[in-house]
């Protein structure tokens, strides 16, 4: 039988800094919970993309803006623009930036959040879109667990 599970965000289990921001870390369960606190003028690409090696995040962010604004650009022209206690969904191939003067702080729900964020210090991108998304579909959607008698 499983445990239940409580841990503060507040006290991450590790976190991760970059260039105008950071993103700290919580492990609980099958899951990883980020928060980030993202400051004005970052922008993905330019914070954290250089350390990626890929122009445009390629893993599948779902979360809740808690303040600020964010405004993510998709591969495929579209674009979508979230505030605070706005939910989304942001899939492989998009670029994002902190909108305005103030601070971002956002809560993203991903099983693949720390594998992806974890190696800042050596990150290899998938070699091919398909790949990531298999990767990202395979992480953040496991198969069911069996019940127990």
């Amino acid at each position: 039988m499983g445990s239940a599970e409580r841990k503060s965000i507040r006290a991450p289990d590790e976190t991760k800094s970059f260039d105008k921001g950071r993103c700290d870390l919580v492990h609980v369960g099958a899951m990883t919970l980020g928060r980030s606190v993202l400051e004005p003028g970052w922008r993905w690409s330019e914070s954290i993309g250089r350390i990626a090696g890929t122009e445009r995040c390629e893993i599948t962010h779902t979360g809740v803006v808690v303040s600020g604004r964010l405004h993510f650009a998709l591969s495929d022209g579209s674009e979508i623009e979230a505030g605070p206690d706005d939910a989304f969904s942001a899939p492989p191939g998009h670029d994002a930036w902190v909108v305005g003067n103030e601070p971002c702080e956002v809560l993203d729900f991903a099983s693949n959040l720390a594998t992806y964020e974890t190696p800042f210090e050596a990150h290899v991108p998938a070699p091919t879109a398909e790949a990531a998304n298999t990767y990202a579909h395979a992480t953040a959607n496991p198969p069911p667990m069996p019940a127990k008698s």
